[in-house]
């Protein structure tokens, strides 16, 4: 469908789990899969609910009452910088927004190699689930444990707007050093500690 909800993406990922036989212990969702980590929490049938579930730097998204004209200018600015720039242009100028500035050479390349890789259609529908979906009215309907975690020089999903999310949701708040948006790219062995924390509760 052209204008997803998170809800539409977390049935995708049930039937998958469910088609392979599979039942997580721990469902890990970064940027905008948090949301749709989120909207799995909510929905997804009680045999098919991991133990718990980390989000890392949460795409908040802009589908809440009050966000329509920022929905709508977020929307535009995506949607003008893929026609203008294509995915090759949104590929090198990515690491800049996705990393710190510290960050290797090896994880700028990554970072290029991987959004090169972009499916434009599949973006322009990342787009609207971004801008006409809201986190908050899925965490609200949680059953299951949640963690978020963040990196500390994250300017997409900033480190203010992750620790606020925790706080309205009494939720957990993992800061990740030395770690932009792309936190399991700069810094995989402190995101792998994370993780390892999330799951040994369970």
């Amino acid at each position: 469908m052209a204008v997803p909800t998170a809800h539409d993406y977390a049935e995708r990922l049930e039937q998958l789990l469910d088609a392979l036989r599979v039942k997580p212990d721990l469902i890990v969702g970064h940027s905008l899969g948090a949301l749709m980590a989120s909207a799995y929490a909510a929905h997804a049938s009680e045999a098919m609910q991991p133990d718990r579930f980390l989000l890392l730097s949460p795409a908040l998204g802009y589908g809440a009452a009050g966000k329509e004209e920022k929905s709508r200018e977020v929307a535009r600015q995506r949607i003008e910088a893929l026609e203008t720039l294509g995915v090759d242009g949104l590929a090198q100028r990515g690491p800049a927004r996705l990393l710190s500035p510290a960050a290797t050479a090896d994880a700028r390349a990554w970072v290029s190699w991987n959004m090169a890789r972009l499916n434009a259609d599949g973006y322009r529908q990342a787009v609207a689930l971004l801008c006409g979906d809201d986190i908050g009215r899925y965490l609200q309907e949680r059953t299951k444990p949640v963690e978020i975690g963040c990196g500390a020089e994250d300017i997409v999903t900033t480190p203010a707007a992750s620790a606020g999310l925790a706080q309205r949701f009494n939720l957990p708040f993992h800061a990740i050093p030395s770690a932009g948006h792309a936190c399991y790219i700069e810094q995989p062995h402190a995101v792998a500690q994370v993780v390892r924390g999330a799951l040994l509760p369970a």
